[in-house]
This record gives structure tokens, sequence and C-alpha cells, in this order.
């Protein structure tokens, strides 16, 4: 028996995210429409773990077989790059994507967050509810189509269109963001309920329940989706649609 829970939902008694954005005190001054002219390259994507439950990876292949272009670095492309590369390479890319490996209530990594403030537009697809989470119109959410290949055809009309995109990253650049667990609040957060036990005594009789039932889902986006039954405790941990 457990009293308290700690994970990125916030369901949980501690909810610990990976990260968070908050508003700039001060506007960012640049030259936005040089940042969109430099850019020729379209989409960067780094990934170590190839073949997940969400089937990024043949996520990824359908969006290229929409004409749109994507590199590849890590484990599953073109190899690893330094980070001395790495900053080389990102200012020519006009999108960042931001693919989760599991589509999972409130999953948002830190590599959103960490990535979050180059001159690019980060396109998500994950799990979480990103409206209620993340500030709107600065972010593509491939949620918001309903196949790879609208989701194609706008990002390459999104490239195109000077005013849109730049009007994108205006708007992103009222926050900044920052990753990594923030363990500080976490510890803060428990002394806080440790302290005053009458007001947060709880527990839960099956953890197991709190944890799986229902927290995951199986991707509706790809053509060919894999079986859930092919992942362990399939039928606890996705949701049944």
């Amino acid at each position: 028996m457990l009293n308290w829970s700690i994970s990125c939902r916030l369901d949980s008694d501690i909810p610990q995210t990976y990260g968070t954005l908050v508003t700039r005190r001060q506007p960012l001054y640049k030259d936005y429409r040089a940042v969109f002219r430099s850019k020729n390259r379209t989409a960067l994507w780094m990934v170590s773990n190839c073949y997940v439950q969400s089937q990024r990876m043949e996520y990824i292949n359908e969006l290229k077989s929409h004409g749109f272009e994507v590199d590849v670095y890590g484990e599953c492309g073109k190899g690893f790059l330094t980070n001395e590369q790495f900053l080389e390479l990102l200012p020519q890319y006009r999108y960042y994507l931001s693919f989760k490996n599991s589509l999972c209530n409130d999953y948002i990594t830190e590599k959103f967050f960490q990535r979050y403030n180059h001159d690019w537009i980060t396109v998500i697809r994950g799990g979480a509810d990103y409206k209620r989470l993340i500030p709107t119109n600065t972010y593509v959410d491939a949620a918001d189509f309903p196949q790879a290949k609208q989701l194609a055809e706008h990002l390459k009309a999104l490239a195109n269109d000077e005013e849109r995109y730049v009007s994108l990253l205006k708007e992103k650049d009222k926050y900044e963001g920052f990753f990594g667990l923030t363990v500080h609040h976490m510890f803060c957060n428990m002394c806080r309920r440790l302290n005053n036990l009458d007001d947060y005594r709880k527990s839960y009789v099956n953890v197991r329940d709190h944890v799986e039932n229902g927290q995951c889902r199986m991707p509706i986006d790809v053509i060919n989706p894999h079986s859930k039954n092919m992942y362990r405790n399939s039928e606890r941990t996705f949701h049944k649609t």
C-alpha cells in the first residue's frame, strides 16, 4: 500500500514534470524575417529508440512518403551529432520533431523543453493534452491532423508562408523553456505534506490500477498500427478505444 504518488501525471499527489515554460520578463528582439530566410532545411529529428509503442518511426516514414523532408540523426538515422555539430545545424531547420516513444497521459519529456528555445517550430506527437499544458500558437500538434498526410501538407505550406511562420516564432519567444526534474519542488511538496498529515492523508488500495489503468493509448494515425497485444500488460495499460 502506498500513500502518495509522484509522477509526470498531473493527477499524481505530487506532480513531477520534466520541465516548464516561463513567460519572459523582457521580450526578445531579433530579425525574425532574417531567421526565416536563412533556413534551407525542413525538419530535424534526433532519436535512438527506433521501434516503440507510439510507432513514431512508421509515422516519420509516412511523412516522408508525402514529400515532407526529415533528417534523422541518432541510433535510428545518420549517427549521433556532437553538441557542436547540433548547434551548427539547428539554425538551418524550420522544424524540430518531438515525437514521444509512448502515447501516455501528461507525458512530455525533457527534450521538448530542452530544445524549445531555439529558432524553430516544434512539432509534437504524444499522449499529453498539449492545449492544456503548453501555450497555444507556439507549436504544431500532430494530434490535430487525422493522418501523416494532412500534417505533411500543413507543415509544407507553413514552411513557405513567411508571415505565419514568423508569427509562430514570435509567439513562442514570449516563453522560455527550462528542462530537468525540479527535485527541490518535489521535496518541498513532500515536506509540506508530512508536516500537515491531517490535510493530506490518503492511501492507494490498488497501486497497479493507478499506475496502469488506461493511461496510454495505441496510435490511430498510422496506416498499419501494431496490435496492442504485443505489449506487456496491454489490456490494463491502454485505453479501450
